[in-house]
């Protein structure tokens, strides 16, 4: 027989290294986990928030037409005429000498 070198690796068991290998990955799983669920919570916050502001502006708008309306009544309330004719449709006011006639609506 030939004189053949064989050289045989000789594998130690890797044991020891899989295991610390599974234990940072499950560490590493852990804390993806843990900024998932921050990322979770941050998105309902913006969500929520967004709706809120939604909510804001429908009610701004609402008061600004009420704003506008009342600035209006204001100017009319500083003319004399109008005020007159509105006390005289209103509160059914005369003045000295007139009468006032109140017609009752058509029934069809």
């Amino acid at each position: 027989m030939e004189n053949q070198t064989t050289s045989t690796v000789v594998q130690k068991p890797r044991r020891k290294n899989k295991s610390i290998y599974i234990i940072i990955s499950l560490i590493a799983v852990a804390i993806s986990c843990v900024f998932l669920v921050g990322v979770y919570s941050e998105i309902q916050t913006t969500l929520t928030l967004k709706a809120q502001v939604e909510e804001a502006k429908s009610q701004l708008e609402v008061v600004q037409q009420e704003n506008d309306y009342l600035v209006v009544q204001k100017e009319k309330l500083n003319d004399e005429d109008y005020i007159q004719s509105y006390a005289r449709g209103k509160y059914s006011v005369s003045k000295e000498g007139e009468q006032v006639f109140y017609l009752s609506p058509l029934d069809k």
